[in-house]
């Protein structure tokens, strides 16, 4: 009962069949917008909090500005759930898109709700009023029917003639008193009638006045959200189409650009062979014959001398190198593949050399 307005729960009604259709009227909306309701207040789209958490997590981490954002995306959905089909990833990401839309229709299905729920009031309020009126007109007639049944019984209970012109009389005079009776209710339903059609029709103009701002509210948010959603799909198919003509653009540049290379490529290499090519003729006889080198040699008498350094090196001996703790450290290191690590570094800096650096190779410059 705690969907029935009070006022009609605890009306004087007459007759009880109204008043029972009345409260199953108020039942029957009560039902029908709480079904409309709980359609649009799933919270989590019919998945488990964490779970929904964790889609909204992670379809945001994939902006349109990624290539191939959208099979990137599906990848990960189902890596992360592998027991959820795309079809369901599909479905569960169209329903949390349009949750933020399904925000506004719920306010406008609750408004719309109270709306309907006022008007069922109030015409449920008047038809009890109406059942009331009603009633009592039945009950005045019925009194009066009764009332002239028992001035008939009056009537034919007097048999005396010399009272018959008397009772003639007062026939008419009762006669004349029912018509001005009935004469009497009849201006007062008549008065009663228009005084509640005019109240009638004063609260239906406020209800009017009252409801037809909110419907064309509605309707000019509903075109509103209609034409956002149709100006984003537009948006995204105009952007993926620049995106694979962009795409499609840089694919024939590269292909123009490393055509361009291996053509240059092919003359820089003629060039090269062009430059490297064989000029002499063949002659096999200056081939075998001795060198001038050899007949100069021969004719001094010279013996074949073993060259000798321009000038002596003064260097670090293999001795000297390999007993350097520095590199003996580093070899260790290479051996078990970490010298290129950060603990190579370290040790090898906290290492000093055999001798101690000269003087003059050191700044003592402060900076």
């Amino acid at each position: 009962m705690e969907d029935v307005p009070w006022v009609v729960v605890d009306a004087d009604c007459p007759y009880p069949e109204l008043k029972m259709s009345l409260i199953e009227a108020f039942h029957s909306l009560s039902e029908t917008y709480r079904e409309r309701l709980e359609s649009l207040q799933e919270k989590f789209c019919s998945w488990s909090e964490d779970n929904h958490l964790l889609f909204t997590f992670i379809v945001p981490q994939y902006t349109q500005d990624i290539p191939n954002y959208r099979s990137l995306c599906m990848d990960m959905l189902q890596r992360v759930f592998p027991y959820r089909s795309r079809r369901e990833l599909l479905e569960h990401e169209r329903k949390w898109s349009w949750q933020h839309f399904t925000q506004n229709q719920r306010r406008a299905v609750t408004q719309q709700w109270h709306r309907y729920r006022e008007e069922l009031l109030a015409r449920a309020l008047v038809t009890l009023q109406e059942a009331k009126h009603a009633h009592q007109e039945a009950l005045d007639i019925h009194r009066d029917r009764l009332q002239q049944r028992d001035i008939c019984a009056q009537l034919h209970a007097k048999v005396s003639l010399q009272q018959w012109r008397a009772r003639q009389e007062e026939v008419a005079r009762l006669e004349a008193a029912i018509a001005a009776r009935q004469r009497e209710v009849e201006e007062q339903r008549v008065t009663k009638e228009k005084e509640r059609r005019a109240v009638m029709r004063t609260h239906q103009k406020q209800q009017v006045n009252r409801t037809n701002p909110m419907h064309k509210q509605a309707k000019l948010t509903i075109a509103y959200l209609i034409y956002l959603i149709c100006s984003l799909f537009l948006y995204r198919v105009q952007f993926r189409a620049d995106m694979l003509q962009r795409r499609r653009e840089e694919r024939e540049e590269r292909e123009a650009g490393k055509q361009k290379e291996e053509e240059e490529k092919h003359k820089r290499l003629e060039a090269l062979r062009s430059q490297v090519a064989v000029a002499a003729e063949a002659d096999p006889e200056r081939v075998m014959s001795d060198t001038e080198s050899w007949r100069n040699r021969h004719e001094n008498g010279s013996d074949f001398e073993l060259q000798r350094p321009l000038y002596s090196i003064h260097t670090y001996t293999d001795t000297q190198i390999v007993s350097d703790p520095r590199v003996r450290i580093e070899q260790a290191l290479r051996q078990a593949d970490l010298h290129n690590t950060m603990y190579a570094r370290e040790i090898l800096s906290t290492i000093p050399p055999p001798k101690p650096p000269r003087k003059d190779t050191q700044s003592v410059i402060k900076l």
